[in-house]
Order: structure tokens, then sequence, then C-alpha cells
């Protein structure tokens, strides 16, 4: 009968590295997560909400003071028309401005 003397436990380096990177990225999200927070609560100390919901004014039960207008969509060479024009007028005045 051969008697077998345990084994020491070895731990790997790569493991031991690895677990504290793991922690040491745990605290740093923890710290982070605590300055934001605290941060946060100090910007806000003077915000209150307001007093009345304005999504009231929205509301379907009232009656509109307004005619509402049927949708007309804008023609795009009009509009193409004047982009055209109003770049070339911003060219001319920065031409004008590096003449002088």
């Amino acid at each position: 009968m051969s008697t077998t003397t345990p084994r020491k436990f070895r731990v790997n380096k790569a493991l031991l590295l690895g677990i504290f990177l793991l922690f040491t990225m745990a605290g740093a999200g923890l710290g982070t997560g605590y300055l934001a927070y605290e941060l946060g609560t100090e910007s806000l100390k003077g915000v209150s909400q307001p007093d009345n919901n304005p999504s009231k004014k929205f509301s379907k039960n009232q009656k509109t003071s307004y005619k509402l207008q049927p949708f007309t969509p804008i023609k795009e060479k009009e509009v193409i028309k004047k982009v055209k024009v109003y770049i070339q007028k911003q060219k001319e005045v920065t031409k004008q401005a590096n003449e002088k």
C-alpha cells in the first residue's frame, strides 16, 4: 500500500489576474455609479415638477378655437429654387467680404 501525499492547491496566475480585473471593474462601476447619482442629485436640488399637467391642454374634450386646415404638401421644385438662390447670395456675400 502506497501512501500519497496531498497535492498543494495551485492557483493559476491567469485566473488570479482575471478575478482581480473582475473585482476592479465591478468596483469602478460601483464607484462611478455612486458618483453619477450624487452629482445628479446635487444638480436637481432646485428643480421641481410643474403644478399642473401640461398634457391636459391637448385634451380631446376641449373645443378648438381655430379651424383646422387640411394638409397641403409643399412643392419640392420651389424649395430647391429658393435654396439655390440663398446659396448664391451667401457665396456673393462671402466673396464681397473677402475682397475688402
